[in-house]
């Protein structure tokens, strides 16, 4: 997937539309969580750059005047049928590039398509140019292979033929100094596979070999040396002879061809403002199979990487001088990642002579032509391992620690690099949730972010429902996030306040299960020293619920004829739930009840604990009919000459009195009163509600 969709400028030769400012420090931006939702990302240095600022004469010098049209599978190339002129297919991308005709727009013709029956999307071409600036010929020394440590490091590896470069570029010519060509392919010119070396893959500009040169150059005491003189070179060419641009599409074909052709690396030194998602998809397609991909970051001075460099999963690459200085014409951004020399570099012509180029489409060669010596020596480096061996053995350009958008992680160091690649123990195996470290609640771990864009995670498992607490104390220097995931890998929550040390926190409420915590640098930034993250979780006792009938205080179970004042105790954080007459209903903010009823309260506290307290508001009197033995009904006060029956409304009294002539007696059995005399009846239900 996209390390974040970095915004890709294939660059240059033309002086700049934009204007900025550069600024060597990093600006702190804040985890964004809509954005790791939606790409599952951690680092968010290089996601995608809203602000971008390209203007509208670049926008259109970048897009071409031909459609992409995507199938959802190869069987769609016999069914979709265009009747606009088509340039070219590419079967590896599932695409049809058709042309622009006269009189429509592009809108119109994306509108005509991309609602039938097997296409996937369908969208406007975008270009690349080359990213180099030609000057003058003169011979000087080789200071670039100096500067990075190069004697050194061929003493460890100079390179062997089995590992594979890939030059997606103008061609290769084979040149006295550049021996391991292998056939290829051009795509510019219709997909055309070599028979035999250079026989279609040969460079019609010049670009292409000077850039393989960098990688490739051999030790034959002529012209210059390579990085790599012993790996092989795969020519990719996806230029045309005598043009500076080329479509997108091509080089997302060029991408898979070497992919699916045994590249282990590949270098492209071009690139443009505008990417495309068939671009995006060869990268992440490159990524996936194990293939480093490494790009120019374009030379237009300005701070906007080009794409495929701005891409998350490829390596995009500054220019640096003799200085160390980062080069006047390099652009830079949140995407860039590393620097290599990129001025004045003596390289080879079509025609052998030699000259000084100078641009980053010879500093994205220069770490490809190291990332090549990393796997001839240790094979066993995926991808990802080469790309965090690069970064963490660069020597730091600027005054703010670590990364930052101007030079990335530093200007590359081959020995520094080897020696590193060596290295075995600085491996752990806790950066994905499937290798995610066991760990019990209750404990805290130490640990180290190291080496660059290290992540670790951690997995625990919650038994019962509660408030989980987690605590990451940081180095200096050290910008740390802290995430928690869900079984699912959803995030959950996320703690992302300290620059540099101090301390990430995050307190949730959360159910029984597994879940996980992630820890890593905002930049990507290594250190040795520890951090510390303790993770406990809080077990609150139940809650306490009392009430109150008028000024009394009843229990559970509670009859009156009173409103009831309820009050909570023993925490704030909790969930209320109340029952009237067995139906939920809304609890009163006040949590005082008027009405008459039979009420529950349930509270619920975070690790999942309940508590219950019932009562009844009865407000209603018990109602005594008094009748005589044939039905016929008395009224209070009445005298009568028959038996009198009493009955009452409220069988579940608490109490009921009867007095004869102001004697107090004893209810009778069958409640008929038949002696003569003045009686009073009192019944007082179990509410205190009383009739007389």
């Amino acid at each position: 997937m996209t390390k974040t969709y970095r915004n890709i400028i294939v660059v240059l030769i033309i002086v700049s539309l934009f204007t900025s400012t550069v600024n060597a420090s990093n600006v702190k931006g804040k985890f964004d969580e809509q954005k790791f939702k939606e790409t599952n990302d951690y680092f968010q240095k290089a996601s995608e750059n809203l602000n971008r600022k390209i203007s509208e004469q670049t926008k259109e010098k970048y897009t071409s005047d031909k459609i992409i049209i995507k199938l959802k599978n190869k069987d769609q190339f016999k069914k979709i049928k265009p009747i606009e002129k088509i340039n070219k297919k590419h079967e590896s991308l599932n695409t049809i590039t058709i042309d622009i005709p006269a009189g429509s727009t592009p809108e119109e013709v994306i509108n005509k398509y991309k609602n039938q029956p097997g296409v996937e999307e369908v969208y406007q071409e975008t270009l690349a140019r080359l990213s180099y600036i030609p000057t003058d010929p003169y011979y000087v020394n080789q200071w670039n292979l100096e500067k990075i440590g190069m004697e050194k490091a061929w003493d460890i590896t100079k390179g062997v033929s089995d590992v594979t470069v890939a030059v997606i570029d103008t061609g290769v010519n084979g040149h006295i100094d550049i021996g391991l060509v292998k056939k290829g392919i051009s795509i510019a010119d219709g997909n055309k596979i070599d028979n035999y070396p250079g026989e279609f893959s040969y460079d019609g500009m010049g670009h292409g070999t000077a850039v393989a040169s960098v990688i490739g150059a051999e030790f034959n005491d002529v012209g210059i040396a390579g990085i790599a003189p012993g790996v092989s070179i795969m020519p990719i060419k996806v230029f045309k002879d005598g043009e500076d641009t080329c479509t997108m599409t091509d080089v997302a074909a060029g991408i898979h061809y070497a992919v699916d052709n045994g590249a282990d690396i590949i270098n492209m030194s071009l690139g443009g403002p505008l990417g495309n998602n068939g671009l995006m998809s060869a990268v992440e397609y490159a990524s996936k199979n194990n293939v480093l991909v490494i790009a120019a970051t374009g030379n237009d001075s300005i701070e906007l990487v080009s794409y495929p460099a701005a891409y998350n999963e490829v390596i995009a690459v500054g220019s640096t001088s003799s200085s160390d200085a980062k080069s006047n014409f390099s652009n830079y951004g949140i995407e860039i990642d590393i620097m290599a020399p990129g001025e004045g570099i003596i390289l080879p012509d079509n025609n052998g002579a030699y000259y000084n180029w100078s641009g980053t489409s010879f500093s994205s060669p220069t770490v490809a032509g190291l990332a090549a010596l990393i796997k001839s020596e240790y094979s066993n480096l995926t991808q990802t391992q080469m790309q965090r061996i690069l970064y963490t053995a660069s020597k730091d350009l600027t005054s703010t620690y670590g990364w930052d958008k101007t030079t990335g992680f530093g200007r590359i160091d081959a020995l520094k690099t080897l020696e590193l690649a060596s290295v075995n123990d600085i491996w752990d195996n806790n950066d994905t949730i499937e290798t995610a470290d066991a760990v019990a609640i209750g404990n805290t771990v130490s640990d180290t972010l190291y080496p660059a864009k290290d992540v670790d995670i951690y997995k625990i498992t919650k038994t019962q429902k509660g408030q989980l607490e987690v605590d990451l104390t940081l180095p200096a220097q050290t910008d740390g996030v802290l995430l928690l995931l869900d079984s699912n890998k959803n995030l959950i929550a996320s703690s992302d306040l300290s620059n540099e040390g101090g301390q990430e926190n995050i307190k949730q409420n959360i159910d029984s299960g597994t879940y996980y915590i992630v820890v890593f640098d905002y930049y990507g930034n290594y250190t040795q020293e520890n951090y510390h993250l303790s993770i406990e979780e809080l077990y609150i006792k139940e809650l306490e619920i009392s009430a109150k009938a008028g000024s009394d205080d009843i229990s559970t179970g509670a009859i009156t004829n009173k409103d009831v004042a309820i009050t909570i105790t023993g925490g704030s954080d909790y969930n209320l739930e109340v029952e009237k007459n067995g139906e939920p209903i809304a609890n009163p903010s006040d949590l005082i009840f008027t009405n008459e009823g039979n009420y529950t309260i349930t509270v619920e506290n975070i690790n999942g604990n309940k508590t219950d307290f019932t009562f009844t508001i009865d407000k209603t009197k018990p109602k005594i009919v008094a009748k005589s033995p044939t039905g016929t009904t008395y009224t209070n006060g009445q005298y009568v000459k028959t038996d009198t029956v009493v009955t009452y409304s409220d069988t579940n009294y608490s109490s009921r009195s009867v007095t004869q002539n102001g004697k107090t007696i004893s209810w009778p059995t069958d409640s008929t009163f038949k002696t003569d005399g003045k009686y009073i009846i009192t019944i007082k239900d179990k509410a205190g509600n009383s009739a007389t």
